[in-house]
């Protein structure tokens, strides 16, 4: 690759008017100006990668016969390259294709030194890492805006930079380049990078001409993934399960659908994953690329099992147990998996948000005391497993923001500390422990506040009070941690400059559940919450992750919430009248079925108002009569009662 310069940061409506843009993010004030929507600004940082001739391939690979020219897909003008190598280049090539050494580390989900340095039994094996490939990119758009599309999806997603910024899907250029060139028509994982290639691009850069192509590529994806799958052969390759895994990512970028399909869709992509796994078993662990498609799929599967409550199926914890991996990262798997069986377990025993997920199994104090022990056991593991980590991975708090300094992100008000890790990936294990760890607390104050009864309010305890102080501890360390991944970490003013930096597509993906996490937690104050909220808006339509638009329309407060509707219960099966439950405790939710309007709740809501909530606001029950899924609705008088 060659850089080519700086190139104009001003927006598409500037550029094309070549007037001098004022860079203002999220929108220039010169479209404002004149009541136009600005179209937004280009990645930068792609922009500067181009396609290299021949000549620089050899230049830079120091290998003449690895770059040996490949021939293209048919309807392509161009071939983008990717030669990469970290170790000593004495690796055996073959027919201008180098392999990689048959042990190297790729256990960790993304690549990591750090994160391996940190843990003495793989320090020798990350040294000795080393891969180097030439792939052939497919290309389903023949034109110069082709060259960005993919130049921007390899920046930001497949390849890492720098130690920093992580690559995420390089597990494809393997594959890709083991495809034949004529079988690229009509085999499903090029049609499937190309369509989250171009979903990414338009996302990000503001290019929704780009949307029916990528969508018409998607379909042709989906059915020849369907086609793969019904295929005993085939559906235990590698590249059938890494197709899956790209149509994941494409739901997750993709703007332009409803929530409650895009849900629907993201969710049915995983659960064919899931089936692909228990297919393939242990064999998948085989295979550098087998390992490594698992990792990402695993996080996927533990995030929408803690966000949602989707049950995991057995067999992730067996392959979990399995796969030879660093002793912390293993750990923190374990332990993740261990909180969302948790939160299953919990909704299962003490039903979910509405009527639409009811109690599946009749509670009793046992079962509800056991759950209780089981939450407070895997908290004394998460804290046990946290002190023991490296000083590696501790957080370094670099600098305090005031109120007076320039906005970040797009001009997102904050203040407070900004923490740093030596690592991007540290940090992403680091804030998905601290989520975990929140719906840990959820789930035992659940528990606490039934085996209490209706007539008490959890909140008067010192369990409560226990809770209160982990919460706020591990929300702050969340917060503290978005400006950091975000690139706004600097220093001085030259650096707050519109344009300077533009954080990579990853940084929306790694903080974005962990951010919407603290964003529906009881413990957040309303700062807070107002910057989780921002943030999340900020990772939708400026890193362009889509997902996020869905989360931050949730309006939803974690525990009570849940604890409101089950004591709506427990005062049913008592034959008292209810008192006192804010509006949107009993109404649909979305957070597990996807199928709901979006809960609009605000305050609090639980009856009383004890001495940690000055803030609460009662409500009063009108009557009861009306029936909807064979369960009784009260109707909510919505003017607070003071």
């Amino acid at each position: 690759m060659v850089n080519t310069g700086k190139p104009s940061p001003g927006c598409f409506a500037c550029r094309t008017r070549r007037i001098k843009c004022d860079t203002t993010r999220p929108e220039c004030r010169k479209c404002r100006k004149r009541g136009w929507k600005c179209p937004g600004y280009r990645d930068l940082n792609a922009l500067r990668i181009v396609d290299e001739t021949q000549k620089q391939f050899t230049r830079f690979s120091g290998d003449k016969e690895a770059v040996e020219e490949l021939p293209l897909t048919p309807g392509t003008s161009s071939k983008t390259g990717l030669v990469r190598s970290r170790a000593s280049p004495s690796v055996a090539s073959s027919g201008g294709r180098t392999t990689p050494p048959k042990t190297p580390s790729f256990d960790l989900p993304y690549p990591s030194p750090v994160s391996a340095a940190s843990s003495p039994s793989l320090a020798g094996a990350a040294n000795s890492y080393q891969y180097t490939y030439v792939d052939d990119v497919p290309r389903c758009i023949d034109t110069p805006i082709g060259d960005r599309v993919y130049s921007y999806f390899l920046t930001n997603f497949v390849h890492g930079t720098s130690l920093r910024h992580h690559g995420y899907l390089d597990f494809l250029f393997p594959l890709l380049a083991n495809i034949p060139q004529s079988r690229h028509e009509d085999n499903p994982l090029p049609m499937a990078f190309s369509a989250t290639a171009m979903i990414a691009f338009a996302a990000r850069q503001k290019a929704p001409e780009l949307l029916p192509r990528a969508e018409s590529v998607y379909l042709r994806a989906l059915e020849a993934t369907f086609r793969a799958i019904g295929d005993p052969e085939r559906a235990r390759d590698n590249s059938t399960l890494a197709c899956v895994t790209l149509l994941t990512t494409y739901e997750q970028l993709r703007p332009s659908r409803p929530s409650h399909q895009k849900a629907e869709a993201f969710g049915s992509h995983l659960d064919g994953a899931v089936a692909l796994l228990k297919l393939r078993r242990q064999d998948l662990f085989q295979t550098v690329v087998g390992r490594k498609i698992f990792l990402i799929l695993r996080a996927l599967l533990a995030s929408r099992s803690l966000c949602y409550g989707t049950p995991l199926d057995p067999e992730l914890h067996n392959l979990t147990e399995a796969l030879d991996q660093d002793v912390s990262q293993q750990r923190f798997a374990a332990l993740s998996l261990r909180a969302a069986d948790l939160r299953v377990a919990v909704e299962r025993l003490l039903g979910g948000w509405s009527p639409s997920h009811p109690v599946r199994e009749e509670p009793t104090r046992e079962k509800v005391t056991a759950l209780w022990h089981e939450a407070e056991a895997l908290e004394a593991d998460y804290r046990q497993h946290i002190a023991s980590l490296p000083l590696a991975w501790k957080a370094m708090t670099l600098r305090y923001i005031r109120p007076e300094d320039p906005a970040i992100m797009g001009g997102i008000a904050y203040t407070g500390r900004v923490d740093a890790y030596i690592d991007m990936f540290i940090c992403y294990l680091l804030n998905w422990a601290r989520a975990a760890r929140l719906y840990i607390r959820y789930a035992a104050l659940r528990c606490h506040a039934w085996l209490l009864g209706p007539q008490n309010d959890y909140r008067n305890t010192s369990e409560y009070a226990q809770a209160v102080a982990l919460g706020e501890e591990l929300v702050a360390d969340i917060v503290a941690s978005v400006p950091y991944v975000f690139g706004a970490a600097k220093t001085t003013q030259a650096q707050h400059a519109p344009g300077q930096y533009q954080p990579p597509s990853l940084a929306g993906v790694f903080c974005m559940w962990p951010v919407f996490a603290a964003a529906t937690s009881d413990f957040t104050t309303d700062t807070q919450r107002a910057f989780c909220k921002r943030t999340l808006k900020y990772i939708s339509e400026e890193i362009g992750i889509g997902q996020a638009s869905i989360l931050a329309g949730y309006n939803l407060r974690n525990p009570s919430m849940p604890i409101a509707f089950m004591r709506m219960k427990q005062f049913e099966a008592q034959g008292k009248q209810l008192q006192g439950v804010a509006v949107g405790a009993a109404a649909g939710s979305v957070m597990t079925s996807g199928m709901r309007d979006v809960i609009r709740a605000t305050g609090t809501i639980l009856s009383s108002e004890p001495d940690h909530h000055r803030k609460a606001l009662p409500m009063h029950v009108l009557q009861v009569d009306d029936v909807k899924d064979g369960y009784n609705f009260p109707k909510f008088d919505y003017q607070v009662q003071i």
